[in-house]
């Protein structure tokens, strides 16, 4: 099974071609002055340049440019529905026909699998479906650790920021009993060594160049 029957058989999902949908023009979905917009744009600008220092070649750029513009899109109240924004963000993706590994990584980027675990039984359970997918696809799992990355270090208002510093704020923005803060609590550690294993790529990619 896919991802896309998997979530299609819980929410009916409706493909529309992609040629449809400009990516810059994420706009559409969020007020301009929202900070959440400016988040988006902000982390796409970080992808755009990590993506030029690791050398990736042009079909892995355009896949994670794609994720960077509708990592948070599950945000916009044109598209939430679903109670979790990254569900929403993935099922926008496929709807949109960008492709499995393009809303795998979209639905699991900042250890969105965890926050799941503080959500309803049907979340879970389709997460826990999706995950055996994630996990049978490297090139999804490398996307998550990269979208992460930039996400990590762009804030809220998107400015550029350290990793530290950006967990601090969201934990400082959460209740303290919310799923967010106790996930975010629980993966600083994860964060903090998924940049310095993204930074050792970009520095290994200068010296070979």
């Amino acid at each position: 099974m896919n991802l896309f029957d998997i979530l299609n058989k819980e929410y009916e999902l409706r493909v529309n071609p992609a040629e449809k949908f400009d990516l810059v023009n994420v706009s559409r979905y969020f007020n301009e002055d929202e900070d959440r917009y400016k988040h988006i744009l902000g982390v796409a600008a970080h992808m755009k340049a990590l993506v030029e220092q690791l050398g990736l070649d042009d079909e892995e750029k355009e896949d994670l440019m794609k994720i960077a513009y509708l990592h948070d899109i599950g945000y916009s109240k044109r598209v939430m529905s679903r109670g979790f924004y990254a569900l929403d963000s993935a099922i926008f993706a496929l709807e949109k026909a960008f492709g499995e590994t393009v809303a795998l990584a979209i639905m699991f980027h900042t250890a969105a699998y965890g926050e799941s675990r503080h959500l309803s039984v049907s979340i879970k359970y389709i997460y826990d479906k999706a995950k055996l997918l994630l996990n049978a696809n490297e090139k999804a799992k490398r996307y998550v650790e990269l979208i992460t990355y930039c996400d990590l270090h762009t804030e809220s208002d998107g400015r550029p920021t350290t990793t530290p510093r950006r967990i601090f704020k969201i934990l400082a923005r959460y209740e303290k009993g919310s799923p967010t803060y106790k996930n975010i609590k629980a993966h600083k550690r994860y964060f903090k060594n998924l940049t310095k294993k993204i930074r050792t790529s970009v520095l290994k990619e200068k010296i070979v160049s």
